[in-house]
């Protein structure tokens, strides 16, 4: 009788920490549509330990929103290289994801911002160049 309540707690603890998951990717979200990509971070970083135990689709959408927000902050100029490099990582984390689950929501985007990332990073690179001769 004991073992069915602890199975049963357990069971009600995984899905409570499933849907704060959930909610800290759409805090995260709105955060950085509201302009505030430092919030958006914060917001991932506590979702981050329970992402592998996520849905595939809502891994997707974690590394998404994290490869957007490093790239606003390398936009508004903020650790440039770093942002770049995580941003790229995410979306890279996005396109490998999508196409081992077959379903590809963020794939498109993700690559344009990959691509966008990557451009911003040699730019970045060359500029750094040009500083030290």
């Amino acid at each position: 009788m004991k073992s069915k309540y602890v199975i049963l707690g357990s069971a009600l603890m995984i899905s409570f920490a499933g849907l704060a998951q959930k909610d800290q990717i759409k805090a995260a979200e709105k955060a950085l549509k509201g302009g505030n990509a430092i919030e958006a971070i914060n917001q991932l970083k506590q979702a981050e330990g329970s992402v592998n135990g996520a849905s595939e689709a809502e891994k997707a959408q974690y590394y998404f929103v994290k490869g957007n927000s490093h790239l606003d902050l390398a936009d508004k100029k903020m650790e440039v290289g770093k942002n770049l490099v995580e941003s790229a990582k995410a979306f890279n984390q996005v396109l490998t994801i999508e196409k081992a689950s077959g379903k590809s929501k963020y794939t498109s985007d993700a690559q344009t911002k990959l691509a966008k990332a990557k451009n911003d990073l040699l730019n970045a690179a060359q500029a750094e160049v040009k500083k030290e001769r």
